[in-house]
């Protein structure tokens, strides 16, 4: 009798964890995790275009809504080919219309960038039906620290582009929930090495890897600058193949496949899933083994009593 209770207290215990493990990670997507190159080969007007993701949720706004909630960015940049001040920005591929999120802090070596901002200061989101969805391609932006584009088909044309272009970058676009905690991608396992031979620098080692989204209102990053301009006729959204370059380690951490129910034992017990956490793996055996104990010395006990 013992160890059926050890056993069924055992078993609820693991399925509690594994609830709580899947819903921790409910509030958040991994809208592109994507190491690419941006140049003018992969781009036009400085706009790279990329598919819908895959990994979105069919509506933003239900079950679960993200309307109200923060768009996190991650940016790894192996490769620059001068120093000139840059920014990265996006389009969201949102019917019926794009929006915008925030453009990235200005820098001007390789490095790891991080910046976000809420859902709610997106541009253009007035005009975007977020219960929608990702309909269309996203576009991925690089500028001058003027907020100009800098492909060879914009101002300044190849002379200019040649200083920001071909450049290569790992982005990973996470959405989370208001009041949802954000996950922190895992960084790059091998850190490309830079033109003079050294190990690529980390822009902010101290950020912390998990914030908090309380759904207090945050700054707009992009407040001081100009909305983003619509693309060019020649390059809406769909017109370019846009094929990212992903890299081996792109699957990311922050996502957590789902767990398939369990089947009972023929027995009429309860099986282990093998996702179950490593502490929960010795508790089972341990509790058997304990009372297994106390229904020996039960016996012996009875035993001394009879003779």
């Amino acid at each position: 009798m013992l160890l059926s209770r050890v056993l069924v207290t055992t078993c609820t215990v693991a399925a509690s964890t594994l609830v709580v493990a899947n819903r921790a990670r409910a509030d958040q997507f991994v809208a592109f995790d994507l190491a690419y190159e941006h140049s003018d080969a992969t781009s036009t007007y400085s706009h790279h275009w990329v598919a819908p993701p895959a990994s979105a949720p069919p509506s933003l706004v239900a079950p679960i809504d993200y309307s109200k909630g923060t768009i996190h960015y991650y940016m790894e940049v192996f490769t620059k080919p001068s120093a000139e001040p840059t920014m990265f920005h996006n389009c969201f591929g949102t019917s019926p219309h794009y929006i915008c999120g925030p453009y990235s802090p200005k820098y001007t070596k390789t490095g790891t960038y991080e910046w976000s901002a809420n859902v709610s200061a997106a541009s253009y989101l007035a005009m975007a039906d977020l219960t929608l969805g990702f309909k269309d391609k996203t576009s991925f932006i690089i500028t001058d620290g003027g907020y100009n584009n800098v492909g060879k088909e914009d101002t300044g044309g190849a002379a200019k582009s040649k200083l920001f272009l071909p450049t290569q970058l790992r982005v990973v676009v996470t959405w989370v929930s208001a009041g949802g905690t954000y996950v922190r991608p895992t960084a790059s396992a091998m850190p490309p090495v830079s033109s003079d031979g050294g190990v690529v620098a980390v822009s902010d080692a101290s950020a912390p890897k998990s914030e908090p989204d309380a759904g207090a209102p945050r700054p707009e990053v992009d407040a001081s600058g100009p909305p983003p301009a619509a693309p060019p006729a020649s390059t809406a959204p769909g017109s370019l193949p846009g094929k990212p370059v992903v890299s081996p380690d792109a699957a990311t951490d922050d996502e957590v496949p789902a767990v398939s129910p369990t089947p009972r034992s023929s027995s009429g017990g309860c099986a282990i899933a093998t996702q179950v956490p490593g502490p929960l793996t010795w508790i089972v055996p341990a509790l058997a083994w304990v009372g297994l104990a106390m229904r020996r010395r039960r016996t012996g006990v009875l035993q001394k009593q009879d003779v």
